[in-house]
């Protein structure tokens, strides 16, 4: 099983890594949530065979979006700290914070819009538990990388 990480995401957000992909190149980006062992040896696995993983960028029409997941992010060099560490953007930063702490650093190397994009239920969390509800992206899901297959199926 290949896997990939599903969380919700600001469109401001996804255009900041965007324009500082275009003017910078790759860079990192950290996040707060706390992931079980189970989950991060599931990662850790992942990377030492891909080299990175994909994010799946859920837009939150709460937060601007369309409801629907639009980006997959292209992430690798995850590092997962049990003791937060202070981060801060290198090239700046989403205007609601400056430095925070985190215990998950990587480097965001490509970000792609999705055409069409992929709704929450054709996304099936590692555990084999189907997406419900938005609200469980409160949350970094990991979860199966959704294939054309899958997405027929849950489609119709």
């Amino acid at each position: 099983m290949s896997i990939a990480l599903l969380g919700s995401w600001d469109i401001r957000w996804v255009k900041d890594h965007q324009s500082w992909l275009e003017n910078y190149g790759p860079h990192f980006d950290a996040w707060t949530n706390r992931i079980k062992k189970e989950n991060r040896n599931r990662l850790y696995t992942h990377l030492k065979l891909h080299e990175s993983i994909n994010f799946y960028a859920y837009l939150a029409k709460s937060r601007n979006g369309n409801g629907q997941v639009g980006y997959v992010v292209t992430c690798s060099e995850m590092s997962y700290f049990e003791e937060p560490i202070t981060f801060n953007h290198e090239h700046g930063n989403h205007f609601d914070h400056l430095e925070y702490q985190a215990r998950l650093r990587f480097r965001i190397v490509n970000i792609a819009q999705l055409f069409p994009t992929i709704l929450l239920n054709d996304f099936e969390t590692v555990s084999g538990k189907q997406i419900g509800h938005p609200r469980v992206l409160q949350n970094l899901l990991f979860v199966e990388e959704p294939t054309m297959k899958k997405m027929q199926k849950t489609r119709g």
